[in-house]
């Protein structure tokens, strides 16, 4: 996507988000998280294919593991707000980070580290 419509649909969010009830707010990310999050993470599962392949992995252990982190996460967010987001934001630093450096960091010895920072 072009990187201006990002930020003028960005810029556009925040200024409705000004004019919105709470409960019509809370509706709308709701309701994004369970269509684009759950289309997002059935495509990281598809992009995980290779690794099914490369490692002899069954596809149900991923999924397991992939669910598994996902509810880890969720219930540390539920119950421990704070831990939780610090924990989601290191796992979403990292996958977005792998998602779209992974080009040019290729010849990292620490890719991890690059991929979250």
């Amino acid at each position: 996507m072009n990187k201006n419509f990002n930020i003028i649909i960005t810029a556009f969010v925040i200024w409705i988000s000004l004019y919105t009830n709470a409960q019509i707010e809370l509706f709308t990310s709701g309701v994004f998280v369970l269509s684009l999050g759950l289309m997002h993470g059935a495509n990281d599962i598809n992009l995980l294919q290779e690794l099914l392949i490369k490692n002899k992995t069954h596809k149900w252990q991923l999924i397991t593991v992939y669910v598994g982190l996902g509810l880890v996460v969720f219930t540390l967010a539920f119950y421990w707000r704070i831990l939780g987001l610090i924990i989601f934001m290191l796992f979403s630093s990292y996958h977005f980070g792998e998602q779209h450096l992974h080009n040019r960091l290729s010849d990292s010895k620490i890719k991890a580290w690059d991929y979250t920072l």
